[in-house]
C-alpha cells in the first residue's frame, strides 16, 4: 500500500475519502457497510492530521519499546507518554508510531491537547467522526466519548502536545481495551501513564537526517554514501546543535533551499547561530515553526510562573551544558542576582525551580549526581535573546559563582569536587577572555583553576591559563607591580617542571627583583619567589646561590607564617636535596624530617606533598645504603600518590620506576655526587 494516501478496504466497508495537501491530511474514516452481513463489523476511523515523514529517521529503540509497554497487558487500557524538550522528536515518533502499527487497531485517533480549547474541538471532531449524538452541552458531549473508549477496544488516542497535564485528566477515557498516548514536555508525566523520554539523536542518526533533509543522500541511502568532506561538515552541525531533530531538520532545509554546501552552513553557523536557529527555510507543515520559535512560548511561560526558574535556566545558559553540580548553585546563589537570594535562606526552593524547568523538558536532573544538564541549544538562544549589557551581566554572575565553588587546587581533598567543576571553570575562562574581565575575582579564579591543573600535572592546560592571569594584572597594575611578580613565580614553577630552567631562572629573578623593589612588600610572595629561584639554581648546578635563597626564603617565611606551614615545608624539602648533593646526609634527613613532621600536623594521610617528602627521604637512604627503610617509604609515597592522583601521575610513575631499580643500587651506589632526583622538588 502507498503510505499516506489511502488504504486498502476490508470486506464490508465502504472506502473513506482522503483529502490532503503537503504534509497534512484533513480527517477521515471508514464507515461500515451496513448491508454486509456480519455478526461484529469492525470499523477503521482514522484521523491522524499528518502524512507519514519519509524522512524519519532512527528512533527504533523508543518505537519498540513503546509498542512493547502498550501490547504487553491487553485486556485494559494502557497509558504512554513520550516526553522529553520540545523540537526533540515527540511528535514525529508518535506519528511513525500510528503508522507503523496501524493494522493493529480499528481506530487511530488523534487530539490537540496543547489548550483546553484544543482539547474540547479536537473532542468535539471525534463526536461527530464517530457518530455520536449532537448536544449543546459540551460536558455531555465529552461524557459521551469517554463512555465510547470504554465500551469499544482496538483504538490508540494520541495526546499530542500536552502543555499542561493538568488539563488533560478530564479528557482522557478511563477502562475499555485501547491504548492512550501523550506527547509532552513535562517530566515526567507523574501518575499519567509511564514515560519514555525521547533524548536527543546519537551522531550518526544525526548525520543520517541532516544530509537526507538537505537533498545531499536521497531517501533510502545510507551514510557511507555521502562524501568524506559531507560526513566530515554533517558531524560537527550535529555536535553544535546537540542532535536536536528539529534543528536538524531545519538546517537541511535551508541547505536544500539555498543549495549551499554542508560546510558552508557550517561555517554560516558558527558565525551566526541565532540567526539560522530562527530562519525555518523549506517547506511543508510537518515542522512549521523554527527552533527559536518553539522554545520563545517555553521561556515565557516560565518566567510568568517562577521568576527563580527563569533566573536558574539564564545561569545554565551561561555554564557548560551537561552534569551541573546543584552545589554551584547552591554556594553561589549570592553571586546570581536578587532572585537567587531566596535560595541563601531557603535551599529547598532550588526543587521547586527545577521542577518549574522540568514541566517544559528544558533541564534534565540527575537525582543520584545531583547535577543539572541542558540542552546547548537552549543555551544558544537564550543568549541570543538577551543584548549586549545582559549577557555580560549574567557571564560575570556564571564567573563569580563558581569561583566560590571552586576551592584551591593544594587541597587535595577536593580535587574530585574541582574535577567536577572543571567543564564549567574553563566556560568561565572562556567569557573571561570574550569579556575582557579584569576584575578580582577573575584572576583569583584563573589562579584557582591553574593551581587545580598544575598539581595534577596538566601543565600543557595550566599555562594558558597562567599567561592570562599575568596580561591582566598587567593591564590593571602595570608590568612591574608585585601582583604580576607572583604569577610570574607561578609560570616559572611551571616550567621548572617541564624542564625548562632557563626561561624559569629568567621569570624568577625578574619577580624577586620586582617584589624587593616594591615599598610594601607581601613577604609571603618574596618568600615563594625566592624559594622557587633557590629551586632553579640548584637544578642548574648553583649550589652557593642556591643555599643562599633558600635561607633567606626560610627565615621570611618563619618570620611570617610561624614553624608551621606548608610554603615552610616545601623550602625545607627542597634544601634537603642541595644538602644531600653535597653530601651532607644528616643535614638532609633532618631538614626533611622537620618537613614531614609539619605536614602530618597540617594535612590528612593522603596529602600528595607528603608522599613526595617520603620519596625524598627514600632516595637519601637508597643513596645511604639503608635499603629496607627507603623500600617501606617507596610503598607509602606510591600508595599514597595512587589513591590521589593515579597510576599515570608522573610523581607516581618516577616512584615505582625508583623502586624498581632499588636492588640494583644494592650493589651500585649513584656514581655522581648530586643526588638522583627521584620526586619532584615542591
Amino acid at each position: 500500500m502507498e503510505e499516506g494516501h489511502y488504504f486498502i478496504q476490508n470486506e464490508g466497508y465502504i472506502q473513506g475519502q482522503i483529502i490532503g495537501s503537503g504534509n497534512t491530511v484533513n480527517q477521515h474514516f471508514y464507515e461500515p457497510d451496513i448491508s454486509a452481513q456480519h455478526s461484529s463489523p469492525s470499523v477503521y476511523v482514522w484521523n491522524i492530521p499528518y502524512l507519514r515523514n519519509p524522512l524519519f529517521t532512527g528512533r527504533e529503540d523508543q518505537l519498540s519499546q513503546l509498542h512493547e509497554n502498550l501490547t504487553e497487558n491487553k485486556t485494559t487500557s494502557l497509558t504512554q507518554a513520550l516526553s522529553g524538550l520540545g523540537g526533540i522528536g515527540k511528535t514525529q515518533t508518535a506519528i511513525e508510531y500510528a503508522y507503523r502499527y496501524r493494522e493493529e487497531y480499528h481506530y487511530v485517533l488523534w487530539i490537540n491537547a496543547a489548550t483546553h480549547d484544543t482539547i474540547i474541538t479536537s473532542v468535539l471532531e471525534l463526536a461527530a467522526y464517530l457518530h455520536l449524538p449532537q448536544h449543546q452541552n459540551q460536558n455531555q458531549i465529552v461524557a459521551d466519548v469517554k463512555a465510547w473508549f470504554a465500551v469499544h477496544g482496538a483504538w490508540l488516542l494520541i495526546f499530542d502536545n500536552v502543555e499542561d497535564l493538568t488539563l488533560v485528566e478530564a479528557f482522557l477515557p478511563s477502562g475499555g481495551k485501547g491504548h492512550l498516548l501523550l506527547t509532552t514536555r513535562a517530566q515526567p508525566p507523574g501518575t499519567l501513564g509511564n514515560a519514555i523520554t525521547v533524548e536527543r539523536m546519537d551522531m550518526q542518526e544525526g548525520m543520517l537526517l541532516l544530509l537526507r533533509r538537505a537533498g545531499v543522500l536521497r531517501q533510502h541511502m545510507m551514510l557511507e554514501q555521502a562524501s568524506a568532506a559531507d560526513r566530515a561538515a554533517a558531524d560537527a552541525i550535529v555536535q553544535e546543535m546537540g542532535g536536536l531533530p528539529l534543528a536538524l531538520d531545519q538546517a537541511g532545509a535551508y541547505i536544500e533551499e539555498t543549495r549551499c554546501s554542508v560546510a558552508s552552513y557550517l561555517e554560516l553557523y558558527r558565525a551566526r547561530p541565532s540567526r539560522l536557529l530562527q530562519r525555518r527555510g523549506g517547506s511543508g507543515t510537518q515542522h512549521s515553526e523554527p527552533v527559536a520559535t518553539t522554545w520563545s512560548l517555553s521561556f515565557e511561560r516560565v518566567e510568568s510562573l517562577d521568576p527563580l526558574a527563569a533566573d536558574l535556566l539564564r545561569v545554565c545558559a551561561f555554564l557548560a551544558p551537561d552534569a551541573l553540580p546543584e552545589q554551584l548553585l547552591l554556594e553561589g546563589a549570592s553571586e546570581l542576582g536578587k532572585s537567587f537570594q531566596s535560595l541563601v535562606r531557603d535551599s529547598s526552593l532550588l526543587d521547586e525551580a527545577v521542577s518549574t524547568l522540568l514541566r517544559f523538558s528544558l533541564i534534565k536532573r540527575e537525582r543520584d549526581e545531583a547535577t543539572l544538564s541542558v540542552h546547548r541549544l537552549v543555551q544558544t538562544i537564550l543568549r541570543a535573546s538577551m543584548d549586549t549589557k545582559t549577557q555580560r551581566k549574567w557571564a560575570q554572575r556564571a564567573v563569580r559563582a563558581a569561583l566560590r565553588t571552586f576551592t584551591e587546587g593544594e587541597d587535595y581533598r577536593r580535587w574530585s569536587h574541582c574535577q567536577r567543576l572543571l567543564p564549567h571553570a574553563q566556560v568561565c575562562i572562556a567569557w573571561i577572555d570574550q569579556w575582557g574581565f579584569s576584575f578580582p575575582t577573575a584572576t583569583e579564579f584563573l589562579d584557582k583553576v591553574s593551581s587545580y591543573l598544575f598539581v595534577r600535572a596538566q601543565y600543557s592546560e595550566a599555562e594558558p591559563l597562567i599567561k592570562r592571569g599575568i596580561a591582566i594584572e598587567e593591564r590593571v597594575f602595570g608590568p612591574e607591580h608585585p601582583n604580576v611578580a607572583g604569577w610570574l613565580t607561578i609560570l616559572a614553577l611551571l616550567y621548572r617542571k617541564q624542564g625548562k630552567y632557563k626561561e624559569a631562572e629568567l621569570l624568577c629573578r625578574r619577580a624577586v627583583d620586582m617584589q624587593e623593589k616594591a615599598l610594601n612588600p607581601d613577604l609571603s610572595a618574596l618568600a615563594a619567589s625566592l624559594s622557587g629561584l633557590a629551586t632553579l639554581c640548584y637544578k642548574l648546578d648553583k649550589y652557593e646561590e642556591s643555599e643562599s635563597l633558600y635561607q633567606q626564603a626560610i627565615t621570611l617565611q618563619e618570620k611570617t607564617f610561624g614553624p608551621n606551614h606548608p610554603d615552610l615545608a616545601a623550602s625545607l624539602n627542597n634544601l634537603a636535596y642541595l644538602y644531600s648533593a653535597r653530601g651532607e646526609f644528616k643535614a638532609a634527613e633532618r631538614l626533611i624530617k622537620r618537613a614531614i613532621a609539619i605536614g602530618k600536623k597540617l594535612s590528612g594521610p593522603d596529602d600528595p606533598q607528603q608522599a613526595s617528602r617520603f620519596a625524598h627521604l627514600a632516595s637519601l637512604y637508597v643513596y645511604q645504603g639503608r635499603y629496607k627503610e627507603a623500600k617501606q617509604l617507596y610503598h607509602r609515597a606510591i600508595t599514597i600518590g595512587v589513591r590521589v592522583w593515579d597510576s599515570r601521575h608522573p610523581d607516581v610513575v618516577t616512584y615505582r620506576e625508583n623502586l624498581a631499580n632499588l636492588q640494583r643500587r644494592r650493589t651500585s651506589r649513584n656514581p655522581t655526587n648530586k643526588l638522583e632526583q627521584v620526586s619532584s622538588s615542591e
